[in-house]
């Protein structure tokens, strides 16, 4: 299981003390059969005006293992000022909200 939960996620049963692990899955593929599951990477913009509510990070991948997830993405969004400037308005409405 890795620290952030991206290949298995502990679920609380409702009702009891008992604790179990669920596999996690992106895009029809499981993290018990293979490492190499990723799937899309997108924001939730409701809190920046003017912006749908979910943004897609074009090139960003997330999935079973942050490693392997990085390694099969391409980055593209650091190749276009307007995903720059999405993310960079992201991070700024996250940073005020947390502080």
């Amino acid at each position: 299981m890795t620290p952030i939960g991206t290949n298995y996620a502990l679920i609380l049963q409702s009702g009891t003390n008992q604790v179990y692990t669920q596999v996690q899955q992106y895009l029809n593929c499981e993290c018990d059969q293979t490492d190499e599951c990723t799937s899309e990477t997108f924001i939730d913009l409701r809190a920046i005006v003017g912006y749908p509510s979910l943004y897609n990070i074009t090139g960003f991948l997330y999935g079973c293992l942050s490693i392997e997830a990085l390694l099969q993405s391409s980055l593209q969004c650091f190749y276009n000022q307007t995903c720059i400037d999405v993310l960079n308005r992201y991070l700024l409405a996250a940073s005020y909200f947390t502080n």
